[in-house]
């Protein structure tokens, strides 16, 4: 009986080497039938894939954005409400205290929240400004390539658990191109209290 097994197992073992040895074969990738899907077998128009192409680049880029959505705070600029911003050293909150006309353009007063307990000396803003947003549609692409921008270093200090106020003065814009404000910020020294 265990000369019959170990018969059994050498034959198996010789088996299995001859069939590890044999050149596996993938499969052949098979074409993509392009005009699979269409009515009567015909390719669409050039301005069906056009317009298909310019929905697929509209979703990549709310997706994109959804992605980055805590890094900026999109506010509307004719509401008290505030949003957080995630900078590179913490979270703040950001609001829009009030607008004023300036030259050929708007001051702009935002409050910047330090909920920290620490201080920030100096920081960056960014910017981005447009009419009011529309509704996510042929039209949105269009607004959200035409924001305008701007970027400014201030020198002075986010004090702690307090509203700090802030102006920025944004040119050339016209009330109706406020609808729409973005604000992101990068902090550069952070300083906090020794113990003693």
């Amino acid at each position: 009986m265990l000369k019959t097994i170990a018969i059994g197992a050498c034959l198996f073992l010789a088996a299995s080497n001859v069939f590890s040895q044999q050149k596996r074969v993938k499969p052949k990738p098979q074409p993509i039938d392009l005009s699979a899907g269409f009515v009567n077998d015909e390719a669409p128009s050039r301005a069906v894939l056009e317009k298909r192409i310019q929905q697929l680049e509209s979703r990549v880029l709310e997706l994109q954005l959804e992605m980055r959505k805590d890094n900026s705070a999109e506010l509307d600029t004719t509401s008290d409400s505030y949003q957080k911003v995630n900078s590179n050293n913490g979270t703040f909150l950001v609001s829009v205290a009030k607008l004023e006309p300036y030259l050929n353009g708007y001051k702009i007063f935002l409050g910047i929240g330090n909920m920290t307990t620490a201080t920030f000396s100096g920081f960056d803003l960014s910017l981005k400004w447009a009419p009011k947003e529309p509704a996510f549609n042929d039209n949105w692409l269009s607004w959200h390539q035409n924001k305008k921008t701007k970027s400014q270093h201030f020198t002075q200090d986010l004090l702690p658990g307090r509203w700090n106020q802030v102006e920025v003065i944004l040119t050339p814009a016209q009330a109706h191109e406020l609808g729409y404000l973005e604000v992101s910020i990068k902090t550069n020294e952070v300083i906090l209290l020794s113990s003693k």
